[in-house]
């Protein structure tokens, strides 16, 4: 899945009005979130937290490929936003190039910015690897 740059101008643009520990806000309205599964390369599969929401040029481009007949299912619009991504940009800043948002304690129900930080994907998984007391399945011993 190709990650999406997130910015706090684009958060604001589909509604999001504040960030308190993690939670989302639209108005006097919590988002609500939805646990996605993720298969990893290494390791265990993990789940994620993640919102919805529409997004008009994304509806644009799907229904120009429906009426091609290059798309069979009907258009639709919506995305999915990683929360722990979401919380980083609203407080931080678009995440650097060629790195992930990852969560220091690696309780991915936690998404206070306290917890998250940006590092190079080996990273976060040679600390799982330490946090677990072993090696995730399929890694491969450093040289």
């Amino acid at each position: 899945m190709k990650k999406l740059k997130i910015t706090k101008e684009q958060l604001e643009k589909i509604g999001i009005t504040r960030c308190e520990n993690g939670q989302f806000w639209k108005g006097d309205f919590k988002v609500s979130y939805s646990k996605i599964w993720c298969r990893h390369k290494y390791g265990n599969d993990k789940y994620y937290l993640a919102f919805s929401y529409y997004d008009a040029d994304l509806y644009a481009k799907q229904m120009v490929e429906w009426k091609n007949g290059t798309r069979k299912n009907k258009p639709t619009g919506i995305r999915l936003m990683l929360v722990h991504r979401a919380v980083y940009a609203w407080f931080k800043g678009e995440t650097p190039d060629n790195m992930d948002v990852c969560h220091r304690d690696d309780n991915v129900e936690n998404n206070c910015i306290d917890n998250l930080k940006a590092d190079t994907h080996g990273n976060n998984i040679r600390e799982r690897k330490i946090q677990t007391g072993g090696r995730p399945k399929g890694l491969k011993e450093d040289k």
